[in-house]
């Protein structure tokens, strides 16, 4: 039995830009949709919080400064483990970014169970930029009576890689929005590891701020590659896939 969408073979296009409904913000994706009771809803792009499970207990940090007055910032990853923060960087990646480091971590033993303090003095410190991610989920956020949002979760499978395009769908034609959600990342480093287990995620909502997953047989969609953008034109919906051509699904009307 067939899926509700039908991949239709692919399609050359050239420089394709989309700009999603809705309003972006610090390169975050949001979704738009409108309520039934008059309010809005967001679901912001996120890199999935498995990506880093086992490695964080409370939050990651990123500290980030000119460190050796050369001009560009050096970013330094941080993640907890066992409740003390530990930079994510291995000695050989801080010495290629910080020559100054060759002389105070001499092996790798000295770094082992180096902290953020342990690596640089106080006075290099001073003035670090720091910011903090404490929630890595791809989240669906409702505009409640109260005139606030409120974190509702998806459905598992919307963890299981990073999502970079959210499109408003209603493909079973009930009247009700539905989410797809699109992404991956195959050439992150190797210590992270291929994030590439989304072919499509279809979202079926309730019209009350619900949404339950579609399996893969039942939607249709087979969507294999980093998906940076979707875009839908009547019956069809475009993906533009890096390094892939364009692959188009069209509605199979039930």
């Amino acid at each position: 039995m067939g899926g509700y969408f039908n991949g239709s073979g692919t399609h050359r296009l050239y420089e394709v830009l989309i700009v999603p409904r809705g309003s972006a913000k610090d390169d975050a994706i949001v979704l738009i949709t409108d309520h039934p009771e008059g309010g809005v809803d967001q679901g912001p792009a996120t890199t999935t919080h498995n990506d880093f499970r086992g490695r964080i207990v409370d939050v990651a940090e990123l500290f980030f400064k000119d460190f050796d007055d050369n001009g560009s910032v050096d970013p330094v990853l941080c993640f907890y483990i066992q409740g003390k923060s530990y930079p994510y960087v291995t000695r050989d990646e801080l010495l290629d970014q910080l020559s100054m480091m060759r002389t105070r971590f001499t092996d790798y033993k000295s770094y082992a169970d180096a902290g953020l303090k342990d690596i640089f003095t106080a006075d290099e410190l001073k003035d670090v930029k720091h910011l903090q991610a404490t929630d890595l989920e791809t989240s669906f956020f409702e505009f409640g009576t109260d005139n606030r949002f409120h974190k509702k979760k998806l459905p598992l499978q919307a963890q299981f890689a990073p999502v970079f395009t959210i499109n408003e769908v209603d493909y079973n034609k009930d009247g009700n929005k539905d989410i797809l959600l699109c992404g991956n990342i195959n050439h992150a480093r190797l210590r992270f590891g291929k994030c590439d287990a989304n072919y499509g995620i279809l979202l079926e909502g309730d019209g009350k701020g619900n949404f339950n997953y579609i399996t893969q047989p039942q939607s249709g969609f087979n969507v294999w590659g980093d998906v940076r953008s979707v875009i839908s034109l009547g019956n069809y919906l475009f993906f533009g896939i890096n390094q892939k051509e364009i692959k188009a699904y069209q509605l199979n009307r039930k």
